[in-house]
């Protein structure tokens, strides 16, 4: 999802591309169930009476273990009582772990933070969420993301409907940002443990096979710019799979992997290696290839059928930032569908085929919610979580409204 308030797409290196074929609709006959994102509990009762059949309970890794070795029982409790709330009213519960918003101790862990190619470390502290912390190629980070969900489902049960994962910026899978601190086409994978010059390398993930080589330096034939990009997503796509291995020691139910933005389409990691990774590229452009949004290799790389994918921005009709409406959804080309379109067609391909889930882009009126309707129905997702709960119920009515989600949802059925 793309949203300030989360908290809430060569010679010697051949990159296959899977054949996409344009479906227009993969209508489910099951129910589709509703919800929503940072649910209120004081809101449960009207939400349910409109049709809300899915609260999301979102934990903060950082207020649950405020001390290393240490948990705030106070705080278990009070996220008990809110679970509480949402299943006595009739609702179910999706669970969102917190592991974007750490404990501010996980960062005395050596090489804890991800290092763009200039050196920097992404250190953000004044926006909850987006200050991840390095599970992708830390292993110790990720022992310690592991004794966490452990204890979190011994304190909490495991009677949810879904379990959120991605546990990068708000809480989806993905690098940080394309530009930062002045600088405008940052990659997140120097740091020494990356890179080879520092042990702690996360079981499953290598180290950068071009050690020392930069995003936009030239070299024969592209080739260290395609194993650069392979890797730095291949890496990724590994950090998923380590999520499901560890959750499935604890918890049996559906996991929910979410997938932000407009994602990487066919023919696009080419066309960025042919330029080195300079920054020139479309998918470059719109910072698809530094946040590593390659949702078709993650799809394909999921070993497991109860996980359901889920996309962040139903109602996006174009990569962030830009406002120009890119979607064609009734043509022949990958690279010109909405987001869930194109996250259908990846999980309708996949052996067995995936459930699919959605999410809007946050601060919609009613226009955006009904373009996410129409596409919940063209597609075939089994639940839609509207951003945000407060948000349907703002005062000043900025926004779309609970009555418009209660008729929108009476529609549907």
């Amino acid at each position: 999802m793309i949203s300030a308030l989360r908290g809430h797409g060569l010679a010697v290196v051949v990159i296959v591309t899977a054949l996409f074929v344009c479906v227009p609709s993969y209508a489910s006959a099951t129910e589709i169930l509703y919800g929503t994102l940072i649910s209120d509990t004081k809101l449960a009762a009207e939400d349910y009476r409109a049709g809300v059949r899915l609260a999301t309970v979102g934990l903060s890794w950082g207020r649950y273990m405020p001390q290393k070795g240490r948990v705030d029982e106070a705080y278990v409790n009070e996220v008990r009582s809110r679970i509480k709330v949402f299943t006595d009213i009739g609702m179910r519960v999706v669970l969102d772990l917190g592991m974007h918003v750490p404990p501010a101790w996980i960062f005395d862990i050596p090489h804890s933070r991800f290092v763009n190619q200039y050196g920097d470390a992404f250190v953000i502290t004044n926006k909850p969420g987006l200050n991840a912390v390095n599970g992708v190629f830390n292993q110790t980070v990720r022992d310690i993301q592991a004794l966490y969900a452990a204890r979190v489902f011994s304190d909490l049960g495991t009677n949810f409907y879904g379990v959120r994962i991605g546990w990068g910026h708000y809480s989806e899978l993905h690098y940080a940002w394309k530009g930062y601190n002045g600088k405008k086409n940052c990659y997140w994978g120097f740091d020494d443990i990356a890179q080879g010059k520092a042990p702690g390398l996360a079981a499953g993930v290598k180290t950068c096979p071009v050690s020392g080589w930069l995003p936009g330096t030239p070299s024969g034939r592209h080739t260290n710019a395609a194993q650069f990009i392979e890797w730095y997503l291949d890496s990724l796509a590994q950090y998923q799979q380590f999520q499901i291995t560890t959750l499935r020691k604890s918890y049996a139910g559906y996991l929910i992997a979410l997938y932000a933005n407009w994602g990487i389409r066919p023919g696009q990691i080419a066309e960025a290696v042919a330029d080195d990774l300079d920054g020139s590229s479309f998918a470059e452009r719109y910072e698809q290839t530094h946040k590593g949004y390659d949702v078709a290799r993650f799809i394909a790389s999921i070993q497991d059928d109860k996980v359901i994918v889920c996309g962040t921005c139903v109602n996006a009709n174009s990569p962030w930032p830009a406002t120009n409406n890119m979607v064609d959804d009734a043509g022949d080309d990958p690279a010109a569908w909405s987001p869930i379109h194109f996250i259908s067609s990846c999980a309708a391909r996949h052996r067995p085929p995936l459930s699919i889930g959605g999410e809007n882009d946050g601060n919609d009126d009613v226009a955006g919610m009904r373009l996410s309707f129409e596409r919940v129905r063209a597609y075939g997702l089994s639940f839609f979580m509207w951003a945000f709960d407060f948000q349907l119920h703002d005062k000043d009515r900025r926004y779309a409204t609970i009555e418009d989600y209660k008729r929108h949802i009476a529609e549907q059925r």
